[in-house]
């Protein structure tokens, strides 16, 4: 690699495309506790609460896909009908209502897979 400038250059001499900021030593604890956390929960769940976990997402991941189509359906109704002056900000009700609608999903899909793992619920 030929570098033009010395100010391209960072510690070990290579140029970063981006220079990222190193993680403290807490931070690089976490990452590993929380990687260790969720393998250490599936080990402990027997099969079947895997597999039922695992539908649970599925459901819920469809559910999503449902409410996204329903949405671009919504997104079309409203740039056909409606002036192209008022179409933004209906569009953006729609884009809060989905957002809405997901986290909702959100919360229903992590109720259902902590009955699952049989944890009182948060």
């Amino acid at each position: 690699m030929i570098l033009e400038e010395p100010s391209q250059v960072n510690q070990e001499g290579v140029m970063g495309e981006e220079e990222k900021p190193m993680k403290s030593a807490i931070e690089l604890a976490l990452e590993r506790t929380t990687h260790f956390k969720k393998d250490a929960e599936k080990a402990a769940l027997p099969k079947e609460k895997i597999k039922r976990i695992s539908e649970i997402e599925k459901e819920y991941q469809a559910k999503v896909a449902e409410t996204e189509i329903l949405l671009e359906s919504r997104f079309k109704k409203v740039v056909q009908t409606l002036a192209p002056e008022e179409a933004p900000i209906h569009i953006e009700a729609l884009r809060e209502e989905f957002q809405k609608e997901r986290e909702s999903l959100n919360k229903k899909k992590l109720l259902e897979i902590e009955k699952v793992k049989g944890l009182p619920p948060t």
